[in-house]
């Protein structure tokens, strides 16, 4: 079965937004013509013009992406998903959540994220048993592991849990609620079911600047508390911490038996500097140029859920 690779670079700057749970965030999307040079940099802890890397975790990822009948989500441009975080050497390092996030109508604008991090709270009456709902999306990821998945049984029990919380005050839920109060009524998130799943391999990494080789001599790290402060930077205080990389290697199946697969790579970076110390839309700007000079890249706005969608022909 031929798998489509697209390598993404994703620039993101995280703010807060006005909901409880949620915020947004604000992207620049590349397609790149060679993803495995990117990923051999960034491995090898090397540097870009005045941009340095260094390597410091892998984490393990398996979503599960979700749609109406009437794939009401792709055409208000949402995405709504489930994921099982496996992330070795970090205090919690098994964790569910349950997001949704808007596309970006155009190259950098601002994305609402959703996210409901406590799925352990949840569970589900089914056929008068109650089931917690982490034990199905482990079922599930166990399932997919298998030549041929079979999915029927996670298929029902999902979509009962959406029925029976589609009135709850999940934060997704509240999110389209907000955004689309006419079109997502309780009747229609309670029609949502799993239409495409997925592993993800991210590696994750610091880029920073030495300040007496950079062109931007006056920006600062912020004020943090040392516990706060990444080990490789404690000794190394002349560098600045500039933005946190995240690079990652999915594979992503239709839902359907004998289904399509879609095999994409991802890099985003997300700001960590002061950014009253120089406006971050420049040096956002120049690492996004200086990539652009030494990689083949193209620009691209769609979120991995409308890539997924694009490759798998949903």
């Amino acid at each position: 079965m031929a798998t489509k690779k697209i390598a993404t670079m994703i620039c993101s700057l995280l703010l807060m937004s006005h909901f409880v749970h949620g915020q947004t965030e604000s992207e620049c999307k590349f397609v790149f013509a060679n993803y495995d040079s990117i990923a051999l940099l960034i491995q090898k802890n090397g540097t870009l013009a005045e941009f340095g890397f260094q390597q410091h975790a892998t984490y393990y990822y398996f979503d599960i992406y979700f749609e109406t009948p009437d794939k009401l989500l792709q055409k208000h441009q949402v995405s709504l998903r489930m994921r099982i975080q496996f992330r070795p050497g970090t205090k919690d390092s098994l964790n569910y959540t349950f997001q949704l996030k808007t596309e970006m109508s155009y190259p950098g604008a601002p994305r609402l994220e959703m996210e409901e991090s406590e799925l352990y709270y949840y569970k589900l009456n089914h056929h008068g048993e109650e089931v917690a709902l982490q034990q199905v999306l482990q079922s599930f990821q166990e399932e997919a592991k298998k030549t041929n998945p079979d999915f029927t049984k996670h298929h029902e029990v999902i979509s009962m849990w959406f029925k029976q919380k589609a009135g709850a005050p999940i934060a997704p839920f509240q999110g389209l609620c907000f955004l689309f109060p006419i079109v997502f009524t309780e009747q229609v998130i309670g029609t949502l079911r799993p239409i495409c799943y997925g592993s993800t391999k991210r590696t994750r990494a610091h880029i920073y600047l030495n300040e007496s080789l950079s062109r931007y001599a006056g920006i600062r790290n912020k004020e943090r508390a040392l516990n706060e402060i990444p080990d490789f930077f404690l000794n190394r205080r002349s560098m600045i911490w500039l933005m946190e990389l995240s690079l990652d290697q999915a594979e992503f199946h239709s839902i359907e038996p004998n289904g399509k697969t879609c095999g994409f790579s991802e890099l985003e970076v997300e700001s960590k500097f002061d950014e009253t110390s120089l406006k971050q839309g420049n040096i956002l700007a120049f690492f996004a140029e200086t990539l652009l000079q030494y990689f083949k890249a193209d620009e691209e706005i769609r979120s991995k859920f409308k890539q997924v969608m694009d490759c798998l022909g949903e």
